[in-house]
């Protein structure tokens, strides 16, 4: 989903947890957001050290038809897969997460469809408001997982 305010999904990820749908769901940390999108080696994107237009939807992948561009169905650019599987967590859409350096703050991070390459570095972190919304920011939810009973 994009075009939604950090505060609207703290929102839905609340009514996700108290209706059972999603037990312990809530927006991801940057730090967890991160190291699914590089694994352990500290990569720069998340297929490794170099962007190809191929590789994700950033600002060079559709050359001269750049006025069409947009966000594209996740999975449309396989090698942008992370380590972990993670679609697209560099290029098509900014993703919000909660930030791992100052409380109560939301960063974007992985690059957008309109920016290049740059700033698709799986480092880049842009801190933004409760009620930043835009056309190109969105987020993937993440779940605590409860340990087994002993």
């Amino acid at each position: 989903v994009s075009g939604i305010t950090p505060k609207q999904i703290e929102a839905y990820t609340q009514w996700l947890r108290q209706r059972g749908h999603l037990p312990g769901a809530r927006l991801c940390t940057e730090i967890e957001w991160e190291y699914a999108s590089r694994g352990a080696d500290g990569r720069a994107y998340p297929m490794g050290e170099g962007l190809e237009p191929s590789d994700a939807n950033y600002y060079d992948t559709y050359g001269d038809k750049r006025k069409s561009q947009g966000p594209d169905e996740i999975g449309s650019h396989p090698n942008s897969k992370s380590p972990f599987g993670l679609f697209d967590t560099t290029g098509n859409i900014f993703e919000l997460n909660v930030s791992s350096l100052k409380e109560d703050e939301f960063v974007m991070r992985g690059g957008s469809y309109i920016y290049d390459k740059i700033t698709g570095l799986l480092v880049n972190r842009n801190v933004v408001d409760a009620e930043h919304k835009d056309a190109d920011t969105g987020t993937r939810i993440c779940a605590s997982i409860e340990p087994p009973p002993k």
